[in-house]
């Protein structure tokens, strides 16, 4: 697996009940849901508007339902990317400073300085208003990387693993192998034509090429990795 070969792997949406929706999807697309699912974090580093993506992770994003969507997106739109996902590391911080004792996830960075800063200015007390600072956005902010990046990531964590491409799909978001927890957000919609296939934990359902030939082919191996998955279940 090389660079290329990641950069044209599709990335997926997953959600509940995507069936129920899946007519709209392929007439209007795919859009940002109602404003009663943003959450806090969402507005502290400004992707409330977005539609959210990841590599892989079959069997825990969403529910095991997905959308498989042509990486052609990540291009043509302003997409914002972090290379974890934001939320979690919020809440694992907001654990650690209520409970120094916690024992946070791997994926978290920087521990000491976030308690140190939490020390000196608000002499470790009121984590909520702390949590609420220029300085922690900042550091949520710190997350944030690029398409490039992100793919060169994995591809020097795949080299150096033993993963086949079906381990990366169903790769966990805790797995101390990958370590990565990524966000790739998508401004406001992600229009029809870049939806490619759809997956209700059971069928897969085609519905177009990949606009590159190259993304064609990772999308079979994502059906043959599915319908693995299926059958060791």
């Amino acid at each position: 697996m090389e660079y290329n070969d990641f950069k044209s792997m599709p990335v997926i949406h997953g959600g509940y009940n995507l069936k129920e929706d899946l007519e709209s999807f392929l007439s209007n697309g795919l859009r940002v849901k109602s404003t009663s699912n943003i959450t806090n974090v969402d507005r502290l580093v400004q992707k409330e508007n977005c539609v959210f993506f990841r590599y892989g992770q079959f069997c825990t994003y969403g529910n095991g339902e997905i959308l498989i969507v042509d990486p052609q997106v990540v291009v043509d739109k302003q997409t914002k990317i972090f290379e974890q996902d934001v939320e979690g590391v919020y809440n694992e911080i907001r654990k650690y400073l209520l409970n120094p004792s916690y024992r946070v996830q791997q994926y978290t960075k920087n521990l000491p300085a976030v308690r140190r800063e939490f020390i000196d200015i608000f002499q470790g007390q009121d984590v909520n208003r702390f949590l609420e600072s220029a300085w922690f956005v900042n550091y949520l902010k710190s997350y944030s990387t690029d398409w490039s990046s992100l793919v060169t990531t994995f591809v020097s964590k795949f080299k150096n693993s033993s993963a086949t491409l079906c381990d990366f799909f169903n790769r966990h978001p805790f797995d101390l192998e990958w370590n990565i927890n990524e966000e790739i957000c998508i401004p406001e919609s992600v229009e029809p034509k870049y939806i490619l296939a759809y997956w209700d934990k059971t069928n897969f359902y085609k519905f177009r090429d990949g606009i590159a030939s190259e993304t064609q082919q990772m999308l079979r191996v994502m059906e043959r990795c599915l319908a693995k998955n299926v059958v060791s279940n």
